[in-house]
């Protein structure tokens, strides 16, 4: 299993893109592949915006699933 550092999330330009557009709520969606990581990356958006984030629990199949 690879570590979350192997991949990159670009966690720090979508709070960017988050703050300026000055969103409240999003959703995220993760592939199954990499739901492991879903803590991480749900805290890591709410503790460099202001928004609140819903994460899905519905599969995510596809040519992006890992």
């Amino acid at each position: 299993m690879k570590s979350m550092s192997e991949y990159d999330f670009e966690l720090n330009k979508i709070c960017k893109i988050i703050n300026e557009k000055k969103y409240r709520k999003i959703m995220v969606q993760i592939p199954e592949g990499l739901k492991i990581y879903h803590e991480k990356i749900v805290s890591t958006i709410e503790n460099g915006t202001d928004a609140v984030v819903i994460l899905s629990g519905e599969p995510c199949y596809g040519a992006c699933d890992i």
